[in-house]
């Protein structure tokens, strides 16, 4: 495909995980999130070692507080972004 011969060419790329921080520590009444948010967090480093040589970065972001329907916050804030701005923010990284 288009996308896959672009990166074949520049042999290089990035892939950003989206985990939480309710994956670095136990989170009453949201145990399967968080320790699915945990195993996001440990992929990304495994990941990250098996394709570094061909030129592909792999990075966890842990966010706390996002606004999104899940988290119930209905409007961003400077402390509580939208999930299009910590996104923007978190690929400049």
């Amino acid at each position: 495909d288009t996308i896959g011969a672009a990166w074949h060419d520049r042999s290089k790329g990035a892939i950003l995980n989206i985990s939480s921080a309710s994956g670095s520590h136990p989170v009453p009444m949201m145990t399967i999130y968080s320790a699915t948010k945990t195993s996001v967090d440990f992929f990304s480093p495994c990941l990250h070692e098996e394709y570094r040589s061909k030129g592909i970065f792999v990075q966890s972001v842990l966010p706390y507080f996002v606004a999104t329907k899940l988290a119930k916050i209905r409007k961003p804030t400077l402390d509580k972004p939208s999930s299009e701005t910590f996104v923007k923010s978190a690929i400049k990284t």
